[in-house]
This record gives structure tokens, C-alpha cells and sequence, in this order.
């Protein structure tokens, strides 16, 4: 078993289907412009979500940092 493993053939099998379940290798997208410009517009929204996020979590830990309230005491504004 040990010897079919560490094969030529085997690790270039393993490579290949790697590469089939990565969805930017994946010879569809590759040909596919429309999908690949949908996959591109993904990723450009995910990276803008997660710079929000970042953003968000850094206000968040400034805001512990300084003892302050994430919204103010609305109390004394007449919301009752």
C-alpha cells in the first residue's frame, strides 16, 4: 500500500483532483468568462465584507479600550 502511495501515478492523480476541487483551477470557470467575472465580483465583495468586518472590530476594541458605550445614554435626550 505504502509503495502505490508514494507512486508517480498516485501523486499525480492526488494533483489533479486538488486541482478539480479548487473552484479557480476548475477548467469551467477557465473557460467560462461570465463565470469567471461572477467569481471575480464574489471575491471582490467578499474582500470588501471582510475589510468592514475588520473595521467594525477595531471600532469595537477602541471602544472597550476607552471604557466608552457603543451607543449613547439615550435617557437624557428625552427618548423615553
Amino acid at each position: 500500500m505504502e509503495q502505490h502511495f508514494s507512486s508517480t501515478a498516485h501523486k499525480a492523480s492526488v494533483d489533479r483532483y486538488f486541482n478539480f476541487k479548487n473552484k479557480k483551477l476548475n477548467i469551467d470557470l477557465m473557460l467560462d468568462s461570465n463565470r469567471m467575472r461572477e467569481n471575480q465580483e464574489q471575491d471582490m465583495i467578499l474582500q470588501l465584507n471582510k475589510q468592514v468586518v475588520v473595521t467594525l472590530l477595531d471600532s469595537a476594541r477602541y471602544l472597550v479600550r476607552q471604557g466608552l458605550a457603543f451607543r449613547r445614554n439615550t435617557e437624557n435626550e428625552g427618548n423615553k
